[in-house]
């Protein structure tokens, strides 16, 4: 029973991140999909909290003129 509804819970918030009037039926995708995201904010938190992400700052060039426009922030 426990199982079920951790699947069922799983679909609700699924399909509400999707948007209003969606469904959503649980499968193995969605799990693997879960499993994936919950894996990749543990290892922010962990980066986040060891102080090991690094901004960078790349210019985007207009290449008619060549001036720079902007600036994209990547972390590393």
């Amino acid at each position: 029973l426990t199982e079920m509804l951790l699947r069922a819970d799983i679909a609700l918030y699924t399909a509400k991140r999707r948007g209003r009037n969606e469904f959503c039926l649980f499968d193995a995708e969605l799990a693997r999909e879960l499993q994936r995201r919950q894996s990749i904010e543990r290892d922010l938190h962990s980066a986040i909290t060891m102080r090991s992400l690094v901004a960078w700052f790349q210019p985007i060039v207009r290449l008619e003129t060549e001036a720079v426009v902007s600036f994209e922030a990547l972390l590393r």
